[in-house]
This record gives C-alpha cells, structure tokens and sequence, in this order.
C-alpha cells in the first residue's frame, strides 16, 4: 500500500473497507469520514500542485481521483490499454515529472507466466522453472533440469513414462485413443487438405 501527502493531509488507501483516510498530520488525528473509492485500493499520489489524489483501485479496474479541497471523489478514470480492466487492475500511481499526470501500471507478474515444476520426495530434490510461455521449447528446458538436479537414469526413466502416457495409453477423453494417435491423426487429417 502506497500513501500520499498533500499538505498536512496524508492520504491511506484501506483495502478492507474500500475507502481513503485523510490523516492530518499536524494535529495527528484522521479526518472523518473516510472517502468512499472502488474496490481494493492499492495506491495513492499527489497531483504537482495538490489538488488532487489519484487512488489506484486494482479490483475495480479504475483510478479514483479525489479532491483534496473538499475531500470527495470528483471522477472515477478507467486506464486505457489492452484489458486494463481485468483482474489485476490497476496497481501502482505515481504523478509526472512535471507533476501534471498520473502514470498507473499493473500487476502482470502472473498474466503469463508458467511453472514447471516436479519433486522427487524419495531423493528430496526438484527441480522448477518460471517462462513465459508453454512449449515444446519450455518442456525440453524443464526436462533438462530435471535431469541435471536427479539421479543420471532418472531422465530415461522419465522419457518411458512420457512415451507410455502420450504413445501407449489410451485417455477417456480422447475416446480412447492416446495424444499421439489423437494428434498425428489431426495433423494428417490437415496435411491432406
């Protein structure tokens, strides 16, 4: 959580209850009431000239903005860009240089990441990797860590399950037939068109 100051006021943003407290810093006492705002504000930031609080709402997918004259939110700004109104909204605010605009990012840590991970709880090791994107590049990474952090036969080991699971077993949801049968099928099928 992010607080601003304009002034002696200092702006906190409250996740629980959705609101702002205005903390007067002089006589260290909160202003009531607390400002109403979207859901789960995460930041705040002071306009240049203190005039205005921008307050991030990353549930809301919106930016409240407050005026600090009369402590009410004076307009709600929906951030452009490519589903800026998905979860997770806007997280972070922080003004311009020339302390003119706001300048609001999000939380992408996880919009597309991946993670690949396995454990061996007999030899106590694992091995995981975080990328960007599912592959057949990322499944040989991952297969080559796994084969640097086990035992020298395990990799082997490991290929006999995959060749069982997508060559030899037949999966209920691909009416019984196995990946390999389902996909070179398809692949085929497309070939000849």
């Amino acid at each position: 959580m992010k607080r601003a100051q304009a002034g002696p006021c200092l702006y906190v943003p409250n996740h629980v209850s959705n609101t702002v407290s205005v903390i007067d810093t002089i006589i260290n006492t909160t202003t009531p009431p607390n400002i109403p705002v979207g859901s789960f504000p995460e930041s705040a930031a002071v306009r240049g000239d203190g005039a205005l609080v921008y307050v991030t709402n990353q549930n809301a997918g919106a930016v409240s903005v407050i005026n600090t004259a009369t402590n009410m939110v004076v307009t709600n700004i929906a951030p452009g860009g490519p589903d800026i109104n998905a979860n997770p909204g806007p997280i972070k605010v922080a003004i311009s240089p020339d302390g003119t605009r706001p300048s609001v990012t999000r939380d992408q840590r996880t919009a597309s990441n991946y993670t690949f991970g396995v454990v061996c709880p007999k030899q106590g090791k694992g091995a995981t990797l975080i990328l960007p994107a599912c592959s057949t590049e990322a499944m040989n990474l991952h297969l080559t860590e796994i084969a640097e952090m086990v035992a020298p036969g395990a990799r082997a080991s490991i290929g006999r399950y995959l060749d069982f699971y997508n060559g030899r077993r037949p999966h209920s949801n691909l009416d019984g037939t196995t990946p390999d049968q389902a996909y070179f099928t398809a692949l085929s099928l497309r070939m000849a068109a």
